[in-house]
């Protein structure tokens, strides 16, 4: 491990190898151990990410981020997850052996970008497979999962030594889970996504939908377009609702090229599926709470009322009195159960009377 303990004045200090400045120092052994296996934990990522991409995978993650960058926003590839694995490739960082399983799923799934109508152009399928590593990464990263294939199932038939080695690593596990509590360790999951693209921010909800999304797909395949069990749901745009409010597939962060990495078959760029992850900053949510709002205040806002015209209210009162001169008895006792428009001539009446007689 990279980290060791030393002595000094009666307190017993943490310190990196090679680095003369402690790191943190304890009065007992036992806090000094727990910090120390505790930076060993959160360091784990670095022994296991032991793979660095080829210079000519870097090459093909740089050019596909630098295509991007010059291409406007609508058509700008990759999703969120995409980007950070292309700036990682780009800068050759160390890949872990989970990465290069992704790798292979990512390029078994969109074999079929290739055949994209704006492949030739360097569209969003060209950029989202180069910033993956392009064929060179897929090239690279099959020969790596085969290898780790051939050597585990070697390493599956295990010798007495073997076992009793494997024994005592789980012992450790269990005291470095003890360990990292002594120290307070929240439990909280870290963040597996290390560069977001500025312009498309997902929650941490929304991280954790993607990760378990891709984690899914890779252990049972792609969902179909159904409604069964293992169906997306999935509408085109003239079936889909939400088109005004921004939900639909093009704004989702699967969409590529008229495919989705998680769906099968053809897929609308207006259409939705239950399983879409859209950043806010793509959804319509402003407009829809103006028209929330606008249909509040019709639904409140009383009716106007009718506008008569004066020579309307007159040929309507002079109708009126002479159907009430053509009345018997019988129709005046009706009279008075007459409706609500009945009633409004009435008082139309009333209104022409004090006009003839001069009274407001």
């Amino acid at each position: 491990m990279p980290y060791h303990i030393e002595v000094e004045n009666g307190r017993y200090c943490v310190y990196k190898d090679g680095e003369s400045n402690a790191m943190q120092c304890y009065q007992s052994m036992q806090k000094a151990e727990a910090y120390l296996t505790a930076l060993n934990i959160a360091t784990s990522d670095e022994i296991k990410a032991t793979y660095i991409a080829p210079q000519s995978v870097a090459d093909n993650a740089r050019l596909a981020l630098d295509v991007r960058s010059e291409k406007p926003q609508s058509q700008q590839g990759m999703t969120a997850v995409g980007l950070a694995r292309a700036n990682q490739l780009a800068n050759r960082e160390p890949i872990s052996l989970e990465t290069i399983q992704r790798m292979v799923a990512y390029f078994d799934r969109h074999e079929i970008d290739k055949e994209g109508a704006t492949w030739s152009e360097r569209g969003k399928g060209w950029q989202a497979w180069h910033g993956w590593g392009g064929d060179e990464g897929r090239v690279w990263a099959n020969r790596i999962l085969r290898e780790i294939n051939m050597e585990t199932k070697a390493s599956r038939r295990h010798s007495e030594t073997d076992m009793e080695a494997l024994r005592i690593a789980a012992h450790h596990t269990k005291q470095t889970m003890k360990a990292l509590r002594t120290v307070g360790y929240d439990g909280i999951k870290p963040k597996s996504i290390k560069a977001l693209d500025e312009s498309v921010s997902l929650t941490e909800r929304q991280i954790y939908m993607y990760e378990t999304y891709e984690a899914l797909v890779e252990e049972y395949g792609a969902f179909d377009q159904g409604i069964g069990a293992n169906g997306a749901h999935y509408a085109d745009g003239e079936q889909n609702p939400f088109i005004e409010e921004g939900i639909v597939c093009g704004s989702c962060v699967f969409f590529a090229e008229g495919k989705c990495e998680i769906v099968q078959g053809n897929i609308d760029a207006e259409g939705i599926c239950k399983l879409w992850i859209i950043p806010e900053s793509a959804l319509n949510l402003i407009a829809v709470e103006e028209l929330d709002t606008e249909e509040t205040m019709e639904e409140s806002a009383p009716e106007p009322a009718e506008i008569i015209s004066e020579s309307e209210e007159i040929e309507e009162t002079e109708e009126a009195i002479s159907s009430m001169y053509e009345m018997d008895e019988k129709d005046a006792m009706k009279a008075s159960s007459l409706d609500s428009n009945a009633i409004m001539k009435a008082e139309a009446v009333k209104r022409f009377a004090k006009r003839l007689i001069g009274v407001k």
